[in-house]
This record gives structure tokens, C-alpha cells and sequence, in this order.
């Protein structure tokens, strides 16, 4: 089904759940249970098995070769050949799906299908809804932002289909090559909030499931963003639990408060301006902040904590970024910053007082970042290099002004 097709269909409504609907539904005593199985293989001796939808992410004993695993979130597996796309690679797993990387067989393009979990359908009319509104992101024609081009099924698997980017996501950067200093961590997040405040000007869209792995960084520096329009409650009933859908228990991490309260309020760019604050924080410290946290007191402490070494000093935030992410993490959304050119231009003052002469322009400008790591481990410090460089450099020339008026004077008293 390709994505025009989709778009085309009229959306159908929701049901609401009844109380005994919602415990059925956590119990799978709702008359769907074949419907909840699908069919998986042993990755050892590659014997059939069924499983039900609610084991994912779960233990599993097979009970040919007694090998344990980990139930997947889908039955696809690299090698598969199937309608348009042979699946080359598994590239990771999200809280409702599993991410493939593929040959598309007309044109050997490489493309990524983000396959979702047999349990998403058990409602189809909420599906339908979901897709149509993860679809509408294709109609944001910049190339930073990764969307949609087709919908389908795969061995009975619902999928989307997204171009292919060479690009590492940000919870991988951060695993791999370390943390970000303050100056690299805002010059991304500076970035990320352009293509947010493009997208809710220009569409009124909201991304609705920013976290680090949706944000890709490539090589070059440049940041793309993906899963735009993710919106997880639409797969449910109106009162079902988010959490029914949590197989890696993860969805929520990033997610704003009044979000979690009530999934189905009216999305704002306030949601994504707090999570967006969350992955900041995140990608300073590698650590998650706890939902309704003292921003300033749990930075304080990290400062205190985080040593390399006995005998060096913790990092410091400075006062404005402090600041700045404090605004953006405000449980209340009346409290919270709540428009991305206030973000924006947060971000770009404290960048501006950071730098000095044309260095500073060039830092709000280019879509470069920093390809290298401070070689120090205190990622939060406060770089206090440049006035010591600019002294040594003036005292090296008064030293060869002197040393030449010196010699001068010399070459005169001589003749």
C-alpha cells in the first residue's frame, strides 16, 4: 500500500474501552487470541514457535535445543526476501517495532523499514488512524527530516518505509564516542529545534516522540530527524494504557508530564520543547532525569559526583545553560518555555557569549559540529583556554616588539 493510497482512505473513529474491555485487553481473555500469536524461529536450531504478542521482549526457553533468547518484537529476520524489499540487517529496536535495514529489488536503493509488532493490530481502525497520521510528515519536503514514503505489510507485519541515511543516532554518539560538551551538545540541540520550530510553523506539526535515538548525526555533522508524527497513543482505545504498549519500557522516558497524564491531549510544541530539554541533559551527563526533578539541584549534585579521577575537579554548567535548561524541563507547561524561537534564541545568546569575534558567527551558522571530543573527560567544564591564549599571544608580541626595538637601538649605538 503505498502512501498515497493511505492518505486517500477516510479515517475512521475510536472506541473507548470499558473497564473489563481494558483488563481484558492486558489479559488477553477478549476473544482475539489467535489474533495475539505470531510465529517466531529459534535462533539456534531455527525450530517454529508461536508466541503470544504479550511476551515480547521476554525470556523464552525453546523446547527442541533448550537454547534461551529473547522473544523479538517481530518474526522478520535479515535474509528475507519478500514482496519489494530483501532485509539485509537489523538495526535496532524501538518500543513498538523493529528497525531493518533493506534493498529495495527495483533500483537496489537502500531504504529502512521500521516493521511494527503484531500486537499494534489488534485494532485496525485505530492502525489505519496511526499510520495516516505518521504518513502526513511526508508532506514536510526538507532534507533533515526523515518521512514515510510507503506503508504495507510484510509476513503479515505492518511497516513503514523510510529513505536511508548514513547516520549514527544520538544515544549511539554518546555510547560510542563519549559525552558532549556544552558547546557541542547546544550547537546540535540548536539545530534540532530549527527543524522543529520549520515544522510547526510551516505545518503545525509536533514531533511527538523526540528521544535520542530519533535524532541521527552523521559524519559531517549534519542532524536529521526521524519517527516525526510518532504518536503511540492512536494505536490504542482512548483509555488504554500507554504502558500496554511499552515493550522496552522506554516509551516514557522522554515523554512530558502532562503527556503521560493524559495521552490524548492536544499536542504543543511545549511537549517536544521538554523532551528535547531531556536529551540536553542527557547527552551532557549520559544520565536521565527523573519526571518532576529539581533541575538545578540534580545538576548541582552531578557536579559534585562526577569525578575522572581522584584528583580532578567535577564539570560546571554554566549559569545561562543552567538556566535555559531549567525553563525547558518546567513540569508545568505554563511555566515551561513554550515557543522554539524562544528556544532558538536562548540557545544562540549563550553560543554568543561562549565564543568572540567572527568565531561566534560562524558557530550560529554553520551545519557543521565539532568532529572531535574534548581530549579531556570533564565534558561539562567550562573551557577556560581562551584568555590564557590570548595572553600568551600578546605577551609573544610585545616580547618581539621589544626584542626588535632592542636591536635597533643596538645597530645605532654601533655606527
Amino acid at each position: 500500500m503505498v502512501l498515497a493510497s493511505l492518505t486517500l482512505r477516510r479515517m475512521k473513529g475510536t472506541t473507548a474501552m470499558s473497564e473489563q474491555d481494558r483488563e481484558s485487553f492486558l489479559t488477553g481473555k477478549d476473544g482475539m487470541t489467535d489474533r495475539r500469536m505470531f510465529e517466531i524461529r529459534c535462533p539456534r536450531c531455527g525450530t517454529k514457535i508461536k508466541v503470544r504478542v504479550t511476551e515480547v521482549k521476554t525470556q523464552h526457553r525453546c523446547r527442541i535445543c533448550t537454547h534461551e533468547f529473547q522473544i523479538p518484537m517481530t518474526s522478520i529476520r535479515p535474509g528475507l526476501v519478500q514482496g519489494s524489499y530483501w532485509v539485509q540487517h537489523f538495526l535496532g529496536a524501538g518500543s513498538i517495532s523493529d528497525l531493518f535495514l533493506c534493498k529495495k529489488n527495483a533500483d537496489n536503493s537502500q531504504v529502512v523499514l521500521k516493521v511494527l509488532t503484531p500486537a499494534v493490530d489488534l485494532y485496525p481502525q485505530n492502525l489505519e488512524r496511526y499510520l495516516i497520521h505518521f504518513c502526513r510528515s511526508h508532506q514536510m519536503a526538507i532534507p533533515n527530516i526523515i518521512t514515510p514514503f510507503e506503508t504495507g505489510r510484510i509476513m503479515d507485519h505492518p511497516y513503514l518505509a523510510f529513505p536511508y541515511v548514513d547516520a549514527k543516532p544520538l544515544d549511539k554518539v554518546v555510547r560510542e564516542d563519549g559525552l558532549f560538551t556544552e558547546k557541542q551538545a547546544l550547537m546540535v540541540i540548536l539545530r534540532v529545534a530549527r527543524l522543529l520550530r520549520y515544522a510547526w510553523q510551516n505545518h503545525h506539526m509536533v514531533h511527538g516522540d523526540l528521544k535520542p535515538s530519533n535524532i541521527l548525526i552523521n559524519d559531517a555533522g549534519e542532524v536529521f530527524l526521524t519517527d516525526f508524527g510518532n504518536f503511540h497513543h492512536l494505536l490504542l482505545p482512548e483509555n488504554a494504557p500507554l504502558d500496554s504498549i511499552d515493550f522496552d519500557g522506554k516509551l516514557k522516558i522522554f515523554m512530558a508530564p502532562e503527556r503521560i497524564k493524559s495521552p490524548f491531549c492536544e499536542p504543543n510544541p511545549a511537549m517536544d520543547i521538554y523532551s528535547l530539554g531531556m536529551i540536553l541533559f542527557f547527552m551532557l551527563t549520559g544520565k536521565v532525569l527523573q519526571h518532576d526533578a529539581d533541575t538545578t539541584r540534580v545538576m548541582r549534585r552531578y557536579c559534585r559526583e562526577y569525578r575522572p579521577d581522584k584528583t580532578s575537579r567535577g564539570p560546571t554548567f554554566t549559569k545561562d545553560f543552567a538556566i535555559l535548561l531549567r525553563n525547558m524541563l518546567a513540569s508545568s507547561p505554563s511555566q515551561r518555555i513554550n515557543s522554539w524561537q524562544e528556544v532558538v534564541k536562548n540557545i544562540k545568546k549563550i553560543l554568543k557569549h561562549r565564543s568572540h569575534g567572527e568565531y561566534t558567527a560562524e558557530i550560529l551558522r554553520s551545519p557543521k559540529i565539532e568532529s572531535q571530543r574534548s581530549s579531556t573527560n570533564t565534558p561539562l567544564a567550562s573551557s577556560s583556554s581562551d584568555p590564557l591564549r590570548t595572553f600568551l599571544i600578546l605577551a609573544g608580541i610585545i616580547l618581539a616588539v621589544g626584542f626588535i626595538l632592542a636591536m635597533i637601538i643596538l645597530a645605532m649605538n654601533h655606527h
